[in-house]
């Protein structure tokens, strides 16, 4: 139910991101660079592959543009229902053409995992947290939509020792100057 909701949010609003504007970079100073910082949430779903688990998904993404095509910051997003995980990346974003970017970055995953068992008419529930290393590779547009706020469709690859997951979304964010 939650993937279609978000499959219905991005078709939705997919025009209004089309007649936007490629995003711009931050003020520059006298050597040409710009620096900016740009905060987004982020809502979409992930697909554990290979594996059929998916979830619903929601993070923040902080940037500071550091340099009119580099930026570099913090991720953290949680996928929830049969995924049921937490990742906090450091990322780079390569900012290829106007308002077009590349993201990747180390980072570390937490999986919770659940058992079930019967013993003695009783249900026992237990649970377990495995953290992770994890690489994440990825692409978003982002399309300015007036008074600094932005809104960019995404995809990103998380590959772990155990599984990649790929992570969908649309991320609604703010640039402060």
């Amino acid at each position: 139910m939650f993937l279609r909701s978000v499959s219905i949010l991005l078709l939705v609003s997919l025009p209004a991101a089309l007649s936007a504007q490629p995003a711009g970079h931050g003020h520059e100073d006298a050597a040409g660079h710009g620096h900016s910082m740009h905060l987004a949430l982020l809502l979409g779903a992930s697909q554990v592959q290979n594996e059929g688990r998916h979830g619903g998904t929601f993070g923040l993404d902080l940037e500071w543009e550091f340099r009119p095509r580099i930026g570099i910051g913090a991720v953290i997003e949680h996928a929830g229902e049969e995924v049921d995980s937490t990742t906090a990346l450091a990322v780079v974003d390569w900012h290829i053409l106007p308002g077009f970017v590349f993201q990747f970055g180390p980072g570390v995953e937490y999986e919770r995992e659940r058992e079930i068992e019967h013993e003695h008419g009783h249900t026992l529930v237990r649970t377990r947290t495995e953290a992770s290393l994890v690489g994440r590779a990825g692409f978003f547009y982002e399309y300015e939509l007036g008074n600094e706020w932005s809104i960019a469709p995404s995809v990103n690859l998380d590959v772990t020792s155990r599984h990649e997951t790929l992570v969908w979304g649309l991320a609604i964010g703010r640039r402060f100057r």
